[in-house]
């Protein structure tokens, strides 16, 4: 799942918080402004990766391509 931590209704780490909680072990990926605390905070709620935007999209696609490699090991 890819989330950004920026959302109108409901912010990233609320639903990243949400899924741990009830147990959900998907593969998070976050996005958020580059040098935003809140990097940091995603990954220490369980997401798998985190992403600073801007990102260029090449460098998006690696990081969703590793954290799924990894998830099939």
């Amino acid at each position: 799942m890819v989330t950004d931590v920026s959302m109108p209704k409901k912010d990233g780490l609320s639903v990243i918080r949400e899924l741990r909680l009830l147990g959900n072990e998907l593969p998070i990926v976050a996005l958020a402004k580059l040098g935003d605390r809140t990097l940091e905070d995603a990954l220490d709620l369980g997401a798998e990766k985190v992403v600073g935007k801007p990102f260029r999209l090449k460098t998006f696609l690696k990081v969703v391509e590793e954290v799924l490699e990894r998830r099939a090991r």
